[in-house]
């Protein structure tokens, strides 16, 4: 893969936002100033404990003070900064959510329910666990608000997976970066506080499907390629002469945007 990078120069801080956390911020936001003086733009990070082992999705108690905090940031924080302010960040660290997964009485029912409805494996449902408490959060947040997450994808076993976990349609409502493995995926990378955003040189395109074949691994090794997911392959198939899919892995509707990218000239490979 040859790949094109931007740097993208953000100033982070840190907001102290876990339970035992008083929510003041005096210092950070005078910090915050400081910056702002010397233009430069913010990336607020919510330490709210999410990265931590076995932390507890379905416990009331951490959800109330989370959403605390993310309304104490819209109220306090968010007016004075909004105009300077990149992304808020609620999550940066591994994106092999099922490692640690907390397995509650409550979240082995509701993977009882997901693996009869989707056919899903414990490490999809536990990203997906994750994906619906990261949105429930973001509601909390300004609209305006473009909320970060940051995957670390090295502790997975393959590219395939690691897509899965991290695929732009279970995050679709987020901006999302990773680090750990080069997937041929567009977008952020992220390692320590730099952030790069990565454009592909591709001419192929491959329509990650939601169940993934046995020929993906190989048509993901192929020069010049990149992955589209189903809901974005108008936004991004623009430089490609072709695009794989697996066949009857999309809906009507991904169908349709195909037809879109046929007659603008492009060519469809079924497998």
């Amino acid at each position: 893969m040859k790949f094109f990078t931007s740097n993208i120069e953000m100033q982070w801080i840190n907001l102290p936002c876990q339970p035992h956390d008083s929510l003041d911020w005096n210092r950070e936001i005078a910090l915050a100033k400081t910056f702002v003086d010397q233009g430069k733009r913010i990336i607020w990070k919510c330490n709210l404990g999410l990265e931590s082992a076995f932390y507890p999705l379905d416990d009331e108690m951490h959800f109330q003070a989370a959403s605390l905090a993310m309304g104490r940031f819209s109220e306090i924080v968010w007016p004075e900064f909004k105009d300077c302010t990149e992304f808020v960040c609620l999550y940066r660290g591994s994106a092999d959510f099922e490692a640690s997964f907390s397995w509650t009485p409550r979240q082995l029912e509701d993977f009882a329910r997901f693996s009869e409805e989707e056919g899903g494996r414990e490490r999809l449902f536990a990203a997906e666990s994750f994906a619906i408490y990261f949105q429930m959060l973001s509601h909390r947040l300004p609209d305006e608000a473009n909320v970060l997450l940051l995957f670390d994808v090295s502790t997975l076993p393959s590219p395939v997976i690691a897509l899965q976990a991290i695929s732009k349609e279970r995050f679709e409502h987020f901006t999302i970066g990773f680090r750990g493995m080069d997937l041929p995926l567009e977008g952020l990378w992220w390692e320590g506080e730099k952030l790069e955003d990565r454009k592909i040189d591709a001419s192929v395109g491959v329509v990650f499907p939601v169940a993934p074949c046995d020929r993906l691994e190989t048509l993901l090794s192929l020069s010049n390629v990149k992955v589209l997911f189903e809901s974005f392959i108008s936004e991004e198939w623009e430089g490609l002469d072709q695009i794989y899919v697996v066949a009857g892995s999309l809906s009507t509707q991904g169908m349709r945007k195909l037809s879109g990218f046929r007659a603008a000239g492009g060519e469809i490979i079924e497998i």
